[in-house]
Formats: C-alpha cells, sequence, structure tokens
C-alpha cells in the first residue's frame, strides 16, 4: 500500500478473505489518501452470498463498519449494475460494490461549482 501513486490509482479492489477479521483488515487498504483511489472505485466481495453472513458477521459487518468509522469514505452496492448487462441473473453482480471517495479532489472541485452534485463518471465529459 505504501506504492500506491496517484498516477496510477486504484480502480478495483477484490477482497476475498471469507472472515469478519480478514475483511476488517483487508479494508483499511481503502483508507489512504485519496488522490491514490479513483472518485469511484469498485469493489468486489467474495464472501457475502452464504445463507450464514449477514449484517451481523463477516465482510457485511466489515463493510458496515468501515461507514460507520469513516466520514468521507463510504462502501455502497451496486445498485443499477444489473440494469446494465445483458445477463442480468449472474450472482457476481450482486457481489459488486462501489467505494465513494468522498474526500477525492474532483469531488471537491465538482462540489464547489455546483449547489447539487451529480457525479457518474467525472473522467467522461458531458
Amino acid at each position: 500500500m505504501k506504492k500506491l501513486n496517484p498516477e496510477s490509482p486504484v480502480g478495483y479492489v477484490v477482497i476475498d478473505v471469507d472472515y469478519y477479521s480478514s475483511a476488517k483488515e483487508a479494508l483499511i487498504s481503502l483508507s489512504y489518501d485519496s488522490s491514490n483511489y479513483l472518485p469511484i472505485t469498485f469493489l468486489y466481495f467474495d464472501d457475502i452470498h452464504e445463507d450464514y453472513h449477514n449484517d451481523w458477521c463477516g465482510e457485511l459487518l466489515a463493510i458496515q463498519e468501515f461507514n460507520s468509522e469513516n466520514e468521507t469514505r463510504k462502501i455502497s452496492p451496486y445498485k443499477f449494475l444489473k440494469t446494465k448487462r445483458i445477463f442480468k441473473n449472474a450472482s457476481w453482480l450482486d457481489h459488486i460494490y462501489i467505494l465513494h471517495v468522498l474526500d477525492h479532489t474532483i469531488r471537491q472541485d465538482v462540489k464547489s461549482s455546483r449547489s447539487k452534485v451529480t457525479l457518474v463518471n467525472p473522467y467522461l465529459s458531458n
């Protein structure tokens, strides 16, 4: 993580660690300087699909705690991914989340220039 560089920001992270304690530790990697990430960074959580996984254990609990502990970084499910896919029933679609890097300079620039911000992809021109 010390080798992260704003010139090649992280845009996709796979979390495949099986346990709450491991997921909690892995999510620390999302807390470094905001310029090291894209303002919207995609995440894949491998171990959230089992029947016994829920908001009170495992990766889902780690996500919930990450959101509570971080004011400027929030993880949320990618709610509309299925609408963009031909095969809408693929199970992996429910494993995709988004890290919103709210303290990223691009978001700050957009925020200061507009009263209401709707930022989908800051790298695409409007």
